[in-house]
């Protein structure tokens, strides 16, 4: 019998995915509000396709609100890489895929409201503090699996002895 519990989330987890996810989620309703509103204009410096209802950029994305939730999820990461078990390997894993979607968001804004085609940079800071956060889930996740691997050998051993 298995005294080792499926991977969880936590508390840290829970926090890290929701901030990654509120940042792809910021970065879905813009787009889907551009192709609504804004006939299909996503960035500066392109064209609507049609007649926009309303002029781009739908909404403003503040870089100051996509860097609070990058290190929201960064500072939540941290905690949950320190704190996690081997069997939680597979629930890290499973939030890289969030993490790089939310880390993909300032830099798609970083470009789309670029000044005469110049990424802004206050959006790069939010993209590196979210790159590093993607590293942090990757570095845990591997981590742990490794130990889980040894773990779940080193039971089979013991099973094998008895």
């Amino acid at each position: 019998m298995s005294t080792h519990r499926e991977g969880r989330l936590g508390g840290a987890g829970i926090v890290c995915l929701g901030a990654v996810l509120v940042q792809a989620g910021i970065l879905v309703a813009f787009l889907v509000g551009s192709l609504l509103l804004s006939g299909a204009q996503v960035t500066a410096g392109g064209d609507p396709a049609w007649d926009a209802a309303v002029p781009f950029p739908v909404f403003p994305v503040p870089s100051w609100l996509l860097t609070a939730l990058a290190l929201i999820g960064l500072a939540a990461a941290l905690v949950w890489a320190v704190k996690a078990r081997p069997a939680d390997a597979s629930a890290l894993t499973g939030v890289v895929g969030p993490a790089v979607a939310g880390a993909f968001a300032p830099g798609f804004f970083m470009f789309a409201f670029a000044d005469d085609g110049v990424p802004l940079g206050d959006y790069g800071i939010a993209l590196a503090i979210g790159a590093a956060t993607v590293i942090v889930l990757f570095v845990a996740a591997v981590v742990h699996g490794a130990r889980a691997d040894r773990t779940k050998s080193a039971d089979a051993s013991i099973g094998e002895t008895r």
